[in-house]
């Protein structure tokens, strides 16, 4: 009776987690004094599709030798009147960017060289603050080469 109790709230709490993560507004920041609020208005819903990966034929269509996959994207536009400043501006959501986060995030080659690069630029850590702090125009001459962030520290 009680384990059959305990398992109908879980089920149930998360279920009202699930519907409040879907249906709970998105809050906007007004970009004029930074306002949040909850009143939108959609103003418009497109799709957008994208070449991730592949080829496309001279006809338009995809070339199915080189494993050609198109991505359609969710594109909303928002309509935004802020109730503090009565600022209007529109808001463009999509969710392509995730989409494209996820494939490099996830890709180990990447984390290799980002782990590679990490442990180079960690092993040259004092030599780089020497050349830094003692020869300013060698480090001005790396920073615009792109060889080091210029606030390193």
């Amino acid at each position: 009776m009680l384990t059959s109790t305990l398992i109908g709230s879980l089920i149930g709490l998360s279920v009202g987690t699930i519907l409040y993560y879907f249906f709970y507004p998105k809050k906007f920041t007004c970009p004029k004094c930074a306002y949040k609020q909850f009143n939108s208005k959609i103003i418009n819903v497109s799709k957008q599709k994208e070449l991730i990966h592949g080829r496309i034929t001279n006809e338009g269509g995809i070339d199915k030798r080189f494993n050609s996959f198109i991505k359609t994207y969710k594109v909303v536009t928002y309509s935004i009147k802020c109730e503090k400043c009565n600022h209007e501006y529109e808001f463009v959501k999509n969710n392509k960017k995730i989409f494209r986060e996820t494939i490099i995030n996830n890709d180990p080659v990447i984390k290799k060289i980002d782990k590679e690069v990490d442990d180079l630029i960690g092993s040259y850590r004092d030599r780089l603050l020497w050349i830094k702090h003692n020869k300013p125009e060698d480090w001005k001459e790396m920073v615009d080469a792109g060889l080091v962030p210029k606030d390193y520290e």
